[in-house]
């Protein structure tokens, strides 16, 4: 086929598989689902989910890890057998998860802390919830770490395309280590205390409203609204 048909072909394959699973997240999660319908419905993570960037698979198993650890956290109180529960299919299904998620963006190893709070009752015995929870946790971490060095050259090769010259990961890291102050200082500014009009002003943007190359972005009274309509959604259940 044409380029542009495998284009779209791969942004709605992309779109069917963020869907899917969405909608396995959905099922799994116990609690707030309105809340995950309102984040996933996001401006922003539509918008990916219906490109051909790899965020879709990335936020999507996001959701779904962490709809798994809360259905097994809620699975001994329920005693629902309808819910995932403590079986063996379920324990795999979030190992399996947890793996793809460290493997899709090795950031997203901030999430994998969560399995610590699956509670022990949830196993047959306080031995093998500490089993399954280290064993996940690094079993996830080891391999999301060891893929994202195998591919360290390929991730130079590719932020230098975009910003040659700019994106130095490694003097970057030695200068957060060196200047602890001075980076505090920086995320201070560029987070909290933001000057109008300034680059860091698109922070809030980028999570609820901006498309494209970053270059357009839907109004402030309608990312605003998004939030409101997002709380609602978390507090009426």
């Amino acid at each position: 086929a044409s380029p542009l048909i495998l284009i779209w072909l791969g942004r709605i394959a992309n779109l069917v598989a963020w869907i899917a699973l969405i909608y396995l997240a959905l099922k799994f999660l116990p609690f707030a689902k309105w809340g995950l319908v309102i984040l996933a419905l996001n401006p922003v993570t539509l918008t990916l989910a219906s490109s051909l960037s790899s965020d879709a698979m990335n936020i999507a198993l996001a959701f779904l890890f962490v709809s798994l650890v809360f259905s097994l956290i809620s699975s001994k109180n329920n005693q629902d057998t309808s819910k995932v529960g403590a079986t063996r299919n379920s324990k795999l299904t979030l190992a399996v998860t947890a793996v793809a998620l460290s493997l899709t963006k090795v950031t997203n190893i901030a999430l994998l802390p969560l399995l610590f709070l699956i509670n022990k009752d949830t196993f047959e015995n306080k031995r093998k919830a500490w089993l399954f929870r280290i064993g996940v946790f690094g079993m996830a971490l080891m391999l999301g770490l060891a893929w994202n060095a195998s591919m360290s050259e390929v991730n130079k090769l590719g932020a230098n395309l975009q910003r040659p010259g700019v994106v130095q990961s490694e003097a970057q890291l030695k200068g957060i280590i060196e200047n602890p102050l001075h980076y505090g200082t920086t995320v201070l500014m560029n987070y909290v205390f933001v000057e109008r009009g300034s680059s860091a002003d698109a922070v809030i943007d980028t999570y609820f409203g901006i498309f494209g190359w970053l270059d357009t972005a839907i109004p402030t009274w309608v990312q605003l609204l998004y939030v409101s309509g997002l709380l609602i959604a978390v507090l009426y259940q």
